[in-house]
């Protein structure tokens, strides 16, 4: 397992391991895992293309489907944290040894050595090492902002998230990590993400081409939104019944910019379809449970401002033009309607489906 270590040349401290391997951390916070004896290529989203998508989501239009991710995370958290301070076998003992001293029926000598025996071997045993916290990390995390959005609603946690009130102190006791392939998308996250809580690394966040830089079953939660993923490697590094909440583009997401004729026009990729379909199978094919499956959908009024963030955030900007661009604008000039404050907006659909896999218990 990876962790920070005493600060280096750079100013940001370094990562080390178990191995013997040490990583640099940026003064911004994040940490190069790719650059591995060799220096790595940027790959993934471009600057511009997070600065989109952090000014749209900022906005808020993706709001509703990112509270049910973190609905999903909290429930897990929970869960983790109820396994985690169950009644085990020294309770019991203690319980019955407790028991024995309040009898004043059973309190006979040889039980009264039975009970100090106890105490004094329980007292000559070492203490049992504290679990580590729970991890939760988002594979390809973009710019910061889902996971920026679910460590507030941890940490923030109340009875209506599902957390029970005796459990809010152990709450506070939650690891986060962000991983992506792309340099632009880790400085930016890095900035967001707060250093005490979460680490941030720029890495293959699907496992594809190399492993997860994560130790078997060190996972509790992982998120993926709108991320390729590889789930035989994220059930190797998740624990167990650890859960993976994914957040995925609904068939109908963006419908009116994928029309015919228009998605041409404006270089927007289509939507596959029965993109939940296939999530699912993929997961249940490595031995995760289906456990929640939640379908969030409604419109977004947007300015043209908004419309070229949401097109210029995705995988649609890498085929934009000087073309493209002036369809966009032709395509709110003939469909944006003047509210009551008088900026014009077009409508469009926004459709997402959010899914949680659970691992299930080693037999």
């Amino acid at each position: 397992m990876i962790r920070r270590a005493s600060s280096s040349s750079t100013g940001g401290g370094a990562l080390a391991c178990a191995l013997g391997h040490s990583f640099d951390v940026a003064k911004d916070g994040h940490v190069n895992l790719m650059m591995v004896g060799r220096v790595s290529r940027a790959t993934g989203d471009t600057a511009e293309m997070l600065a989109a998508r952090r000014r749209f989501l900022n906005a808020g239009h993706y709001t509703d489907a990112s509270n049910v991710a973190n609905a999903l995370i909290a429930r897990a958290l929970d869960d983790f944290f109820t396994r985690d301070t169950g009644c085990g076998e020294d309770d019991r003992e203690e319980s019955k040894t407790m028991a024995i001293q309040s009898d004043d029926v059973a309190l006979t000598p040889r039980r009264r050595r039975i009970a100090a025996n106890k105490r004094r071997s329980r007292a000559a045993r070492p203490a049992p090492a504290a679990p580590p916290p729970p991890l939760v990390v988002d594979f390809g995390c973009g710019e910061g902002w889902w996971l920026a959005r679910a460590i507030d609603a941890a940490m923030d946690a109340s009875p209506g998230a599902g957390v029970a009130p005796g459990k809010m102190k152990k709450m506070k006791k939650i690891a986060f990590a962000a991983l992506d392939a792309s340099p632009a998308a880790a400085r930016l996250a890095a900035r967001i993400l707060p250093p005490d809580v979460a680490e941030v690394a720029v890495a293959d966040a699907t496992g594809a081409a190399t492993p997860l830089p994560l130790a078997d079953a060190s996972v509790a939660v992982a998120l993926s939104v709108f991320a390729p993923r590889r789930p035989s490697e994220l059930v190797r590094v998740l624990g167990e019944r650890g859960v993976v909440v994914v957040v995925s583009p609904g068939d109908d997401h963006l419908a009116e910019l994928r029309e015919r004729g228009t998605r041409e026009a404006l270089g927007v990729l289509d939507v596959a379809g029965n993109k939940r379909g296939a999530v699912a199978e993929a997961f249940v094919a490595v031995g995760f449970v289906a456990e929640a499956e939640e379908r969030v959908a409604g419109s977004m009024a947007l300015n043209l401002a908004d419309l070229r963030d949401v097109v210029g955030m995705g995988p649609s900007a890498f085929h934009g033009t000087e073309e493209s661009a002036a369809a966009l604008e032709t395509f709110f000039e003939t469909r944006a309607i003047a509210g009551e404050d008088g900026e014009r907006r077009v409508r469009v659909t926004k459709s997402f489906v959010v899914q949680c896999f659970r691992k299930p218990l080693e037999r």
